[in-house]
C-alpha cells in the first residue's frame, strides 16, 4: 500500500474531533497523530481522578501550545461506576490550573458528591480564578448543604448560563 501524506491523516483526525475514545486510539498510533489527536483532545478535558488532572498539567506544561485549546472541563464518576464519587479532582484541577487556562469557557460536574473534607480550603478562591468561564453545568450532584452549593456559583464572577439537573443536599440549611 502507498504511504499516505500526513496531511490526508490530519484532516481525517479533524473529523473526529467529537470522539475522545478514537482520537485516543489515534494518538498511540505514532507520534505525528499523536500531536493531531491531542491538539482536539484537550479541547474538551474529561477528568475522573486526580491522577488525569496532573497528567494534563504534565502534558499542558510539556506543550504550552495547548492551553488557548482547552475550552470545556468535565469532572464526573468514572463510567464504571454506578454510584456517585468523591469529585476531589474538582479541587486538585482549581489549585493546578488557576489562572493558567485563560480559555475555559465551561466547567461541567456530574455525577459526583462534593465532600468538604475532601476540597482544598481555599477552592473557591481559585475558582474564582476562572475568569473565562461563563457556563456552569451541574448533574448528578450531591453537595453537603445549600452553602457550598451557593459558593461555587458565586465563585465564578462572569458566570452567564447556569444549567442543572438532580442536585440533592446531605443538609438543606446554610450551616
Amino acid at each position: 500500500l502507498p504511504q499516505l501524506p500526513i496531511e490526508i491523516w490530519e484532516r481525517t483526525i479533524d473529523h473526529l474531533w467529537n470522539s475522545p475514545p478514537t482520537l485516543l486510539s489515534c494518538s498511540l498510533v505514532c507520534k505525528s497523530w499523536c500531536y493531531r489527536s491531542r491538539f482536539h483532545l484537550v479541547k474538551r478535558l474529561v477528568l475522573h481522578t486526580r491522577k488525569a488532572v496532573r497528567q494534563c498539567a504534565h502534558m499542558v506544561k510539556e506543550h504550552p501550545i495547548l492551553k488557548p485549546r482547552v475550552m470545556t472541563s468535565i469532572f464526573e464518576t468514572h463510567p464504571s461506576h454506578i454510584e456517585c464519587r468523591p469529585v476531589a479532582q474538582l479541587g486538585t484541577f482549581a489549585t493546578m490550573f488557576a489562572g493558567r487556562l485563560p480559555h475555559v469557557k465551561v466547567m461541567a460536574i456530574w455525577h459526583v458528591e462534593w465532600q468538604s473534607g475532601e476540597m482544598h480550603e481555599g477552592i473557591f478562591l481559585h475558582l474564582s480564578a476562572f475568569t473565562s468561564v461563563v457556563r456552569l453545568q451541574l448533574a448528578d450532584v450531591k453537595f453537603p448543604n445549600l452553602l457550598v452549593f451557593g459558593r461555587i456559583i458565586y465563585a465564578l464572577p462572569n458566570l452567564e448560563e447556569f444549567s442543572y439537573n438532580q442536585l440533592s443536599f446531605t443538609n438543606e440549611t446554610f450551616d
